[in-house]
This record gives structure tokens, C-alpha cells and sequence, in this order.
């Protein structure tokens, strides 16, 4: 039996990184087309408060995986979804709408990254307390335990993988979050122009763009919960 053990135990870490590798070519293909949607229905909203078709609309590469029907359908539904997707900033000045948009877009987005780090260090802390009790508990030795438990090893490598993607992506919030105080301090100014501040949310918008291409996913549970 425990010859059996060993043997299942070193087939499953041979199975999981294959099936893994699977799921994360098919995962950056929807995450992909999942950021061109969000970004669409962002750069709609925002032509739709300057009330010109701005330079949001004339970026090429945002808009480059989804079908002109498949974005047409989703401009007739973009009414609809615009009043849940931000919060009513209808009384503000037009890129000040804008601006306040995006900066609720990487605060709720990063507070959210920040929880589900710290859930990904207390399950790993949990995991490692539970992996020491069960060696002390049946007597093992480190190489035994390895040979029982070769599996962990993959499971150890997904929450350091986690918590390495979440660790980057809130460091690339700190960037995004330096210009959003860069546009907000020429708001202050008395006569600020606002081509300077449409140029510097155009950037800021641009950096929003590629971290949903490339950020970690969360689960839909997490943010649910």
C-alpha cells in the first residue's frame, strides 16, 4: 500500500503542472478578450461624456481581439451597463468624470488584490503548519515525507506563484496611482488646460489597459464574498 501511496503521489506532481500549463494558455486568451471588453466599454463611456468620438476610440491596439459585430452588440447594451459600472459623477466636469472613474477602477481593483494576498499568505502559512504537524505526528523524514507528499510541492509552488503575480500587480498600481495624483493636482491648478489632463488619462487609461491583460485573476467567489 505504501509503495502504491508513493507512486500516486509522484504521478499527480507529474499530471498537475501539464494540466496546468493547459488551463493558463486558455485562461491568458480569455483574460485577453476579457480586457478588450472592458476597455471598450471604458473608452465608450468616456467619448460618450466628451461627447466626441476622442481619442479614447482611436487607440489600434485596444481594441484588436473582438469582432466589429461583437462590439456593436456591446454598444447596444452599453446603456444598460454603464449605470452599474461606475459610480454617478454626472455633476462633474467632463474629465473630472473621467479621471474619478479610473481612480475608483484601481482602488476597488486594488484593495481587492491586497485581501486576496493576504488570504494566499495565511493558506500557505495554514499549509505549511498542517504539512510540519503531519511529519511530526507520523514520524516521518524530510525525504519520506517528500515521497508521500510530492504533490505539495506543486500546491506550494501555486501559492508562491500567487502571491509573487499579486505582489507585482499592486506594484504596478503604485505607478498608476502617481498619475492619477499628477491629474488631480492640475485640477487644482486655475487654469488648467484640459488637453494636458485628457493626455495624462489617456496614459493612465493605457497602463489600466495592460495590467488587465497580464494582472492575476481572482476568483469570481472572492470578490463576490
Amino acid at each position: 500500500l505504501s509503495e502504491t501511496m508513493k507512486a500516486i503521489s509522484i504521478l499527480i506532481s507529474m499530471i498537475i503542472p501539464y494540466i496546468n500549463n493547459i488551463f493558463e494558455k486558455e485562461k491568458s486568451k480569455i483574460q485577453k478578450e476579457a480586457s478588450d471588453v472592458q476597455q471598450y466599454i471604458d473608452t465608450y463611456l468616456y467619448s460618450a461624456v466628451l461627447n466626441e468620438e476622442s481619442k479614447y476610440r482611436n487607440q489600434k491596439e485596444w481594441n484588436n481581439t473582438l469582432k466589429k459585430s461583437e462590439m456593436d452588440k456591446l454598444v447596444s447594451k452599453c446603456d444598460e451597463m454603464k449605470e452599474n459600472w461606475y459610480s454617478d459623477y454626472s455633476q462633474k466636469k467632463d474629465v473630472e468624470q473621467i479621471y474619478l472613474s479610473q481612480k475608483e477602477n484601481i482602488n476597488w481593483d486594488n484593495n481587492l488584490r491586497n485581501n486576496y494576498l493576504k488570504l494566499n499568505y495565511v493558506s500557505f502559512f495554514i499549509l505549511l503548519i498542517a504539512i510540519f504537524i503531519v511529519v511530526i505526528l507520523f514520524n516521518l523524514t524530510f525525504v519520506k515525507s517528500m515521497l508521500y507528499f510530492a504533490w505539495l510541492l506543486v500546491i506550494i509552488n501555486y501559492f508562491q506563484k500567487n502571491i509573487s503575480m499579486l505582489k507585482n500587480d499592486i506594484k504596478n498600481q503604485e505607478i498608476m496611482k502617481e498619475i492619477a495624483i499628477i491629474i488631480e493636482n492640475n485640477f487644482e491648478k486655475e487654469n488648467f488646460k484640459i488637453e494636458d489632463i485628457l493626455e495624462l488619462e489617456i496614459k493612465l487609461q493605457d497602463k489600466i489597459y495592460r495590467h488587465r491583460k497580464t494582472a492575476y485573476l481572482i476568483p469570481d467567489w472572492f470578490y463576490k464574498f
